[in-house]
């Protein structure tokens, strides 16, 4: 294949064709990376370089096609080759299963059949608006982990290896003044919630989710679980309501729907925080807009900017106010039962 002037650096610093060679090319470093991640590599790295040859013994790899998949993930700042062998990064030592922040589940989940498949049917979101993961199954994403229960336990893993960082930043945020009751709608197994409770011992927590979910979530002594839809009546009512990476999975549409039904039974005054990217206006780099493709494909949902929040508030009767902006890239979106 010819080189069209491949140039290392910013793409603003490139000459075009190396841009659009690169762009074009970055799959492969992402496929580098989920493969490596359900391989388990990064457990049988060290900090002592070793070479391909044993890693690859270790996990059942081919050890010179892990050493140039290694090779071009160290390009991007995962493992590093040194005195002949391989050696981790910060970065790469996140893959390592044991790691307390690991992002070992994450990488494989993002790499696994119905996220990768997506991406080779993505023509059809393009010409459709819908989820490409409908043509990989016709139950879409949560149909084929209905199936694929292996794969299920890995996505509830790898969603709470993200939560680790955001439950951080969340905290350092979050003004809980004049707080008493806390509910985490769609709270999962209640990792947040227990965080936010351990951090303000005045206050008790309803951690709200379907029963399957609520029936392996966590135990807390000031946390009450409740079983139910946020699509249904039977929604809790609390001073505020907390919603982290909920709204982000479902349409405008659905999304006023669960607003309109939490407005019905939050008490005046309730504050509701939305807890989730904010899509910047302008073409600036950020995670949001990769994520924001991956919700259009996958999932059917979207990110938004802080003015699509604001009218979605304004469409489920709830009153804006504001955003707050965590120290990394999340957001605070604020609204208020008036």
């Amino acid at each position: 294949m010819a080189n069209p002037q491949v140039a290392a650096g910013k793409p603003d610093t490139m000459p075009p064709a190396a841009h659009v060679f690169n762009l074009a090319l970055n799959h492969f470093s992402a496929r580098c990376l989920h493969m490596v991640a359900e391989a388990h590599v990064a457990d049988h790295v060290t900090d002592t370089p070793q070479s391909a040859v044993t890693i690859a013994a270790a996990v059942g790899a081919n050890a010179d096609a892990l050493h140039r998949m290694l090779r071009l993930l160290a390009m991007n700042g995962i493992f590093k080759f040194s005195d002949g062998g391989w050696s981790h990064t910060p970065a790469s030592a996140l893959l390592r299963k044991d790691h307390p922040q690991s992002m070992r589940a994450f990488a494989a989940m993002i790499g696994d059949g119905v996220n990768w498949g997506s991406l080779r049917e993505m023509s059809h979101t393009l010409t459709t608006g819908e989820p490409a993961a409908r043509k990989v199954h016709p139950g879409g994403v949560w149909g084929y982990y209905a199936e694929h229960q292996d794969l299920a336990r890995q996505f509830d893993a790898a969603m709470t290896a993200k939560s680790h960082g955001d439950i951080a930043l969340l905290l350092a945020t979050l003004d809980m003044a004049g707080v008493s009751e806390v509910a985490d709608i769609a709270g999962g197994r209640g990792h947040f919630l227990a965080k936010i409770l351990d951090a303000h011992p005045q206050l008790r927590g309803i951690l709200f989710d379907q029963p399957d979910v609520i029936a392996n979530a966590m135990d807390h002594p000031r946390m009450t679980k409740v079983a139910g839809s946020f699509f249904e009546s039977g929604l809790p009512s609390a001073d505020l309501y907390l919603m982290t990476h909920i709204l982000h999975d479902w349409s405008d549409q659905e999304s006023i729907a669960i607003l309109r039904n939490l407005r019905e039974v939050a008490p005046k005054g309730a504050k509701l925080v939305v807890y989730e990217f904010a899509l910047p206006e302008g073409p600036e780099q950020h995670p949001s807009k990769a994520l924001d493709i991956v919700m259009l494909t996958v999932v059917g949902g979207r990110e938004r900017t802080a003015k699509e929040y604001a009218a979605l508030f304004s469409a489920a009767g709830w009153s804006d106010g504001g955003v707050v902006q965590t120290p990394g890239p999340m957001a605070l979106h604020v609204a208020y039962a008036h």
